[in-house]
């Protein structure tokens, strides 16, 4: 019985056995190398980015970008506001505000205080 596979194993012996032998000029000449190094640092230098300065920023847009843009400034100048209005007023008068210590407060006494009356009482019609 012959093996079928066998000519094609003969074919590819060839190519092996070349592939095994020694070669001649393993190394390229100098002069070929120099030539390529040049047309090498020729090509890069001609692909190289040209960078440009960055543009110099005023101090009052960085800074603006530093904190987050207009949304975060105007969440600062909100803080910045009711803490003058804490300030200036005092927090004695915000105690109307406050929770007790207990956490018990009577909100009709409160909403009365003010001249606030409930839902309720509008519509039954009293006062």
């Amino acid at each position: 019985m012959t093996n079928p596979h066998q000519s094609d194993d003969a074919m590819l012996q060839g190519f092996f056995d070349a592939a095994r032998a020694p070669a001649h000029d393993a190394e390229p000449s100098g002069d070929f190398m120099a030539r390529m190094l040049n047309d090498a640092f020729d090509v890069q230098d001609a692909q190289a980015p040209v960078v440009q300065p960055a543009a110099r920023r005023p101090w009052h847009v960085a800074l603006l970008d530093a904190v987050g843009g207009w949304p975060s400034l105007a969440g600062m100048a909100v803080a910045t506001v009711a803490g003058v209005w804490i300030g200036v007023v005092g927090p004695s008068a915000l105690a109307d505000f406050a929770v007790t210590g207990t956490g018990e407060y009577d909100s009709a006494a409160l909403a009365s205080d003010y001249g606030l009356t409930s839902g309720f009482e509008t519509l039954l019609g009293g006062s």
